[in-house]
């Protein structure tokens, strides 16, 4: 305890040397445009946070603020034409920006270089997280940082895997849009986590019930959308360097954009570069659980003569990950007493930053042209092709010097086609009418010399959706269908011997609708409510996984006699927003699944040549899922603000009168926030306690698991940020310490919390320069 007193010391007294005067006679003055006509915005209201200052914009589309004070200021934009939205800029000197505002007309498909109009558009239940805490995190995965949005827990295999759970719902059942992209990988493993680096997000939202259905995907009423930041429209090179050092595996991230718009086009490079050793639990290794990481993008935008908007972006994703040598063993006996032990067997004494088998590397590349036609200043035509290839290998601990070969080798290829036309009618509606095209090409390398868990397949999908909205007064409303037709082809080999090679064709046809409502009672109080029917037909691993999955450490069996799911959901929130100082948030929830997917425990240990695992199987029952999130923000004085936030889930199986696994044990967040003064070289200067207590999932039978859930436990962080103001830059200083107590737990949605305790305290350091 006396060096976590350490840390907090030198932390106060170096935020106690700040002065607190203020220089407030800085210009910020703009102009407001429409985001791709560019045609000004006459008539807009903006607001400056804190500061009771607001204007409207001119008949030429410009705005003047006086005697504005330096550091951070945050204004409000809303217009009944189009989506309101809230920004942040950083003053030093007087500021001259101009602001595209994305017209309601097209919140269906959206109008930034990708489509995120449901993270604008108020009519949707979500949350988010803004670029600045994206780069604050960004040595984390990305299921990791949607943790902190209201409704998400995540689904972890040790420290190198992670996977957003969004009311109940993980897996195939979560769609991740990459940048427009429906982001298509070897998604259906628990263990593998989206191939994303999400450093350079302008924002990542997630969405919750309806607004689903103009993406492809398997989403039973949840996705994730990444949106990249705009390209800055000035011809300066703008750009940022971001490095995090960590305590726990000695890990250091770097991460580095640069941008710059000519005359004939705006581009943007980025890249990342990750490498962090074996991560500790308070009293021992974890051996074997280090990570390295190189990412790589680009990004070209071209619009020509205002109305044809074109993109080309590429990525290139890269990643080796350490999976624990405890979870691999080799007997039945030795399983046995490997669950649940106090320390993992094969536990090494020294930190090591070397990765051995068993690991998993895995390469992503995708590739994207978008484009976009406006026929009328609201009505559009837009066409995506996208072009992704998956790469993913997986090695084992081999007998004969053959652990440097792969015992899983998947390469999969996807192409996909997008076209939509965005109408705006004079009459306040909106339609979006739609077409997509997917196809999956999976084959395995046969020199692994082992059994494949994913069969070879090919499987292509059409489909097609119409979505209706309209926004009046203090209503809100929209409608749509959509309907795809899916197809297997699958070559996979017997179970029984003789071995031979059996062919599978699978056709699914399934339908969507989904409609949501909103209403604003007052200023500041908004009811929205969700409903939405969706069918998701079994992916390939629930269908027809036959083996080892190495990440997990445990034998999967698919089930190929497996039907769709039917979902039927409803969502209600409601939203008070600094209503005496006070942001208050509702949501309740229901959900119930006909044929529910799961996979479940088989009660079995079995013995192979490659060790002993426990198994598990794919079956289908009827679930129920509902549960709220609450969550209150509390303004207690200009300075300081108290966070709480509570979130419940509860699954049944309806047909065997059980519990679902899984589920995510209840949760109870506090925190509390002190924001210091602002002078002429220092702003954005804070320091936050976070306080989590985990509630022991009481709802799981004995029969369901291999082991008991963990018990409850407590974890306590630290956060601290500070920016020093430059001419044209700025740098950022942030500190984080995860786990102060350096508690040793457990976590009931961690795979490994069977053989081992999760990481102990964590020491982040930061620094941001942007320029």
């Amino acid at each position: 305890m006396k060096k976590h007193k350490l840390y907090f010391s030198i932390f106060f007294i170096g935020l106690s040397f700040l002065s607190f005067g203020q220089k407030c006679n800085f210009l910020l003055e703009g102009k407001l445009v429409d985001s791709q006509s560019f045609e000004p915005i006459p008539f807009a209201a903006i607001l400056i946070i804190g500061s009771g200052q607001g204007i409207m914009t001119e008949p030429d589309g410009t705005f003047h603020f006086h005697d504005r004070c330096r550091g951070k200021q945050t204004i409000i934009l809303s217009h009944i034409a189009y989506n309101s939205d809230t920004l942040e800029f950083i003053i030093n000197a007087d500021t001259n920006v101009t602001i595209k505002l994305d017209p309601k007309a097209e919140w269906l498909k959206g109008v930034d270089v990708v489509e995120d109009y449901h993270a604008h558009d108020q009519r949707y239940i979500g949350g988010s997280i803004e670029q600045k805490s994206v780069s604050i995190q960004s040595n984390k995965n990305l299921g990791d940082m949607l943790e902190s949005i209201e409704g998400v827990d995540v689904l972890k295999t040790g420290t190198g895997a992670s996977k957003p759970i969004i009311h109940g719902m993980y897996g195939n059942r979560v769609t991740t849009v990459n940048r427009g992209i429906t982001q298509s990988g070897q998604q259906w493993g628990n263990d593998h986590g989206p191939e994303i680096d999400a450093f350079g997000a302008q924002k990542i939202s997630v969405i919750k019930g309806a607004g689903v259905l103009a993406y492809d995907g398997n989403s039973l009423g949840n996705i994730i959308i990444i949106k990249s930041a705009d390209i800055a429209t000035d011809s300066n090179l703008h750009g940022e360097i971001n490095s995090i050092f960590q305590s726990n595996g000695l890990g250091l991230t770097l991460n580095a954009s640069l941008e710059k718009t000519s005359k004939w086009a705006a581009w943007r490079l980025t890249s990342s570069l990750k490498k962090i050793g074996d991560n500790y639990a308070p009293d021992y290794y974890l051996t074997n659980t280090g990570k390295t990481e190189l990412n790589f993008s680009g990004q070209l935008n071209k619009t020509i003569k205002k109305k044809w908007f074109n993109e080309l972006y590429f990525s290139v994703f890269n990643t080796n990950i350490g999976i624990l040598r405890g979870s691999h063993i080799g007997n039945i006996s030795d399983l046995d007493e490997a669950i649940g032990r106090e320390e993992p067997f094969f536990t090494e004494d020294q930190f090591s930053y070397q990765i051995n088998p068993p690991r998993q590397n895995v390469q992503h590349y995708l590739a994207k042209y978008e484009a976009k036609y406006f026929t009328k200043p609201y009505s559009f035509f837009s066409f995506k092709y996208a072009w992704q290839v998956d790469n993913r290998l997986e090695y084992d601990v081999r007998r004969g010097d053959r652990s440097d070969i792969p015992a899983l080798s998947l390469n999969l290829i996807t192409n996909s086609i997008d076209a939509s036309y965005v109408h705006h009618f004079h009459t306040g509606f909106t339609l979006t009418n739609g077409y997509q095209y997917n196809s999956l090409d999976n084959t395995n390398d046969p020199e692994t010399g082992v059994f494949p868990l994913i069969p070879d397949y090919y499987s292509w999908s059409n489909s097609l959706y119409s979505i209706l909205e309209k926004d009046k007064d203090r209503w809100g409303f929209d409608i749509g269908i959509r309907y795809n037709y899916r197809i297997f082809n699958v070559a996979t080999i017997s179970r029984t011997v003789p071995r031979e090679i059996v062919r599978y064709n699978n056709d699914y046809s399934n339908f969507a609708f989904s409609g949501s409502l909103k209403y604003v009672w007052s200023p500041g109080w908004t009811a929205k409510f969700n409903a939405n029917m969706a069918q998701r037909s079994p992916d390939i691993n629930e269908l027809y996984s036959n083996g080892l999955h190495q990440g997990v450490a445990a034998i999967e069996e698919g089930n190929p006699d497996l039907e769709s799911e039917t979902s039927v959901k409803a969502l209600f929130s409601i939203d008070g927003d600094r209503i005496k100082n006070l942001h208050f948030q509702f949501v309740a929830y229901i959900q119930k699944v006909d044929n529910y997917i799961l996979l479940e425990s088989n009660n079995e240990y079995r013995l192979t040549i490659r060790g002993a695992y426990p198994v598990y199987v794919y079956n289908q029952t009827n679930a129920l899922i509902y549960g709220n999130d609450f969550s209150i923000d509390y303004l207690i004085s200009d300075k300081f603000d108290i966070e709480f936030k509570y979130a419940i889930v509860r699954g049944q199986d309806l047909i065997e009168n059980d519990y679902l696994i899984n589920m995510p044990p209840d949760r109870l967040k506090l925190n509390f926030n002190y924001h210091f003064r602002e002078n002429n070289k220092w702003g954005n200067a804070q320091i936050g306690i976070k306080s989590e207590y985990t509630f022991k999932q009481i709802r799981v039978n004995p029969e369901q698991d291999y082991m008991s859930p963990p018990d409850s436990y407590f974890l306590l962080g630290f956060s601290g940020d500070i920016t020093r103001f430059y001419n044209k830059s700025n740098l950022g200083f942030n500190l984080r310490i995860d786990n102060i107590l350096n508690t040793s737990y457990r976590d009931y949605l961690n795979r490994w919390r069977y053989f081992a305790d999760d990481i102990g305290i964590n020491i982040q350091v930061g620094l941001r320069w942007t320029f």
